[in-house]
């Protein structure tokens, strides 16, 4: 049987990514990019953290979430230990504090980049056999643009493997979801056409306006 880090790395390699790169939706042949945060609430108020923004922000994610064709396989998390701030590092003792339990596997890998060598660590939870606390995620990766373990931003990532999906919540500003198959996504792009990112909407009605 394979390894989740396996399945993991065929089901975007069938999405068309050799390695994930970022942005997930601009590197996809077909994704939605949706808006989490509210433009019409303020995120903050005296400089204090608005949590209706964030309260909102949270019911859109779990919104998209609970209507993917099918729940997700698999969940990764990456995490970069070299290069975090302790205080703010996510690691094994505080998953907890997320709403996880340790993860199903874990394995790591070196990365180059402008002649710097660190390792990522990616961690792996079997969504099938572990159950998530769901709502207490989704605020944390919401957080992470807040100062609250930032090492969850854009680090986060929900595939099925069925589909060939990935659902992509990088932090409180949106969400990518892409798949191998233009058709698994359209009832994503009718049901919640209204928060399609207006900045990309265009792109995105070129693809799915007409396969409705």
């Amino acid at each position: 049987m394979k390894t989740l880090h396996e399945q993991f790395t065929k089901t975007i390699n069938n999405i068309g990514f050799e390695k994930l790169i970022h942005p997930i939706f601009y590197n996809a042949k077909f994704g939605i990019r949706f808006e989490i945060g509210n433009p019409d609430i303020k995120s903050y108020i005296e400089n204090e953290i608005n949590y209706e923004y964030i309260s909102s922000a949270i019911d859109k994610a779990k919104a998209l979430y609970q209507n993917l064709p099918h729940q997700p396989d698999i969940l990764r998390i990456d995490i970069y230990p070299e290069e975090e701030i302790p205080s703010q590092n996510l690691t094994l003792d505080n998953l907890y504090e997320i709403g996880l339990k340790q993860p199903t596997e874990v394995c790591g890998d070196t990365i180059i980049d402008d002649d710097l060598c660190y390792t990522a660590r990616h961690l792996y939870w079997d969504l099938k056999k572990t159950e998530i606390n769901l709502d207490v995620l989704l605020k944390s990766i919401i957080m992470s643009d807040f100062g609250h373990f930032i090492s969850l931003s854009s680090n986060v990532y929900f595939i099925n493997v069925k589909d060939d999906l990935l659902f992509h919540l990088y932090d409180d500003r949106g969400a990518d979801i892409v798949s191998k198959e233009k058709e698994i996504l359209i009832p994503l792009y009718i049901k919640f056409n209204d928060l399609i990112l207006d900045y990309d909407r265009e792109k995105i009605d070129n693809v799915f306006a007409n396969s409705i």
